[in-house]
């Protein structure tokens, strides 16, 4: 994945003119107040749910049946995690993150497991991130972030990039 600041996001978001809700675990607010930290961020980013207990997650719409099934540190749970911030607040696109920041692990996985998933219209991704060797939770926390809002920018990316396809070709069949 390539470098990513927070401040990639000024241009970014604007420019699909697309609302973003987050529900984060691992990283308890901070990425929430990374989003919030870009100028502008009232225009798009709607707010953030900090589910760091498992029942938190399930009151805002995680099925139990998931967490019973592959646990809170998973990619299904991620992704539902993303549904729920999108529907809960409205929002265009949800961002989560669940995982095991540290140091202690969780349901038998060790520190730097982390799954990052993104919700939008066309439907749900995820990506698993493996930062074992990241030295310390908050050095943990920091990656989750830069990689997460990696993930969004690419996504917001590929959308605009799309949308300028598909203008493209409704010019060139004359419509």
């Amino acid at each position: 994945m390539s470098q990513f600041e927070v401040e990639d996001l000024e241009a970014a978001i604007p420019a699909a003119r697309l609302t973003l809700a987050v529900m984060e675990s691992c990283t308890g607010g901070l990425l929430s107040a990374a989003l919030s930290s870009v100028p502008g961020c009232g225009d798009y980013f709607l707010g953030g749910i900090v589910s760091y207990a498992t029942e938190t997650k399930l009151g805002f719409g995680v099925d139990p049946e998931t967490v019973a099934r592959f646990g809170v540190v998973s990619s299904e749970t991620a992704e539902q995690m993303a549904i729920a911030a999108r529907k809960q607040m409205g929002a265009d696109v949800g961002l989560a993150v669940t995982g095991v920041a540290g140091p202690e692990p969780q349901e038998g996985k060790l520190m730097g497991l982390v799954f990052v998933a993104l919700a939008d219209s066309s439907g749900v991704l995820s990506r698993q991130l493996n930062l074992q060797n990241t030295p310390d939770p908050q050095a943990v926390k920091e990656e989750i972030i830069r990689r997460s809002l990696g993930l969004l920018c690419q996504r917001l990316e590929a959308a605009r990039n799309s949308e300028l396809g598909d203008h493209h070709s409704a010019m060139a069949d004359g419509s």
